[in-house]
């Protein structure tokens, strides 16, 4: 009798180093930089019950360089972030009959950041980084835990014909974002004629009051949402891909905006439990800005807002686990 219980935790790392001591003219540069990924999932299988969790964690770090940050200053080099997501999935259902591939599901998803985000209030050094490197008082923090994180709940339907797809869709699920800290939620990404702030760069609401900007905390949306997940494995199980879709319309402010957070990975196995993954992720969020790339630029990034496809591409060696 197979297992109702299914667990499996899987670890990323890529890490290098470089030291140099009196390079020749050209050589390089100290350098330092690692990447982790953790992949845990929970799931319950038993005659018309299951219950389907997952957390996943990407976050990275690079510093180039030595010494202070910029002439003058005794600040050393700092660590830049180059990525850092956490998003926690649940789904639990119950199945018209044993056999049924039709469910009645509950859901609930939410995708933040897990540590904090700075940039330098000089605009002298170019990144995002872990602290105020200026301990300059200003606060230029950009994102924090819960500031901002994307909350779904949803109830719905689910449609499973096979063990490597999984449909739901939910006329009736609440979006909300939440930037629960009153620094990051003043972070302005538009303004009018006047100057005065029309949108924020996390979608939290900003309202005119008395001729004053009052910046809330949270965006409550209602409306309809599709989750759709594929996965296989080829080569007599030595690649693997799987696709996870969401896709949100909110009924209350331009249905016809839709959000769309996809994610893809592709696997290659190496040894037992040790795996070359590629993952592609891509994000559009109607009411969330992004900050503009631009490859001719210190830093790569304009400091400009807009709407905007973000996308991830992140090759990694990783070891999984299951049990």
């Amino acid at each position: 009798m197979p297992k109702a219980w299914h667990k499996t935790i899987g670890i990323g790392l890529t890490y290098n180093q470089t030291n140099i001591t009196n390079p020749p003219v050209g050589y390089g540069q100290d350098q330092i930089g690692a990447n982790a990924q953790l992949n845990a999932s929970l799931n319950y299988d038993k005659h018309k019950i299951y219950w389907i969790s997952g957390l996943d964690w990407n976050f990275g770090l690079l510093r180039l360089g030595a010494g202070p940050v910029t002439a003058g200053s005794n600040q050393k080099v700092p660590f830049l972030k180059s990525l850092d997501q956490l998003q926690i999935n649940s789904i639990a259902g119950y199945r018209i009959s044993k056999d049924s591939a039709w469910s009645i599901l509950v859901g609930a998803n939410t995708v933040t950041q897990a540590t904090a985000s700075y940039v330098d209030p000089e605009q002298k050094a170019y990144g995002i980084f872990l602290k105020d490197i200026r301990n300059s008082g200003t606060n230029p923090i950009q994102s924090k835990l819960f500031a901002p994180a994307r909350i779904l709940s949803y109830i719905g339907i689910g449609y499973q014909p096979s063990p490597k797809l999984f449909l739901g869709y939910s006329p009736i699920t609440y979006k909300a974002i939440l930037v629960l800290d009153d620094a990051v939620a003043r972070l302005v990404g538009a303004v009018d004629a006047q100057g005065l702030p029309t949108k924020t760069v996390h979608g939290n609401p900003v309202e005119i009051v008395n001729g004053a900007p009052v910046f809330k905390n949270a965006f409550n949306m209602f409306g309809s949402y599709l989750y759709a997940q594929y996965k296989d494995r080829y080569a007599k199980g030595r690649i693997g891909f799987s696709s996870r879709l969401q896709l949100y319309s909110n009924y209350l402010d331009h249905p016809e905006n839709i959000d769309v957070y996809w994610q893809n990975t592709l696997d290659l196995n190496i040894i037992k439990g040790l795996k070359l993954t590629y993952q592609f992720d891509l994000f559009y969020d109607h009411d969330v800005l992004v900050t503009i790339s631009d490859k001719n630029i210190p830093g790569g990034l304009s400091g400009k807002y807009g709407q905007r496809v973000a996308m991830l591409r992140q090759l990694m060696l990783r070891y999984v686990l299951s049990f």
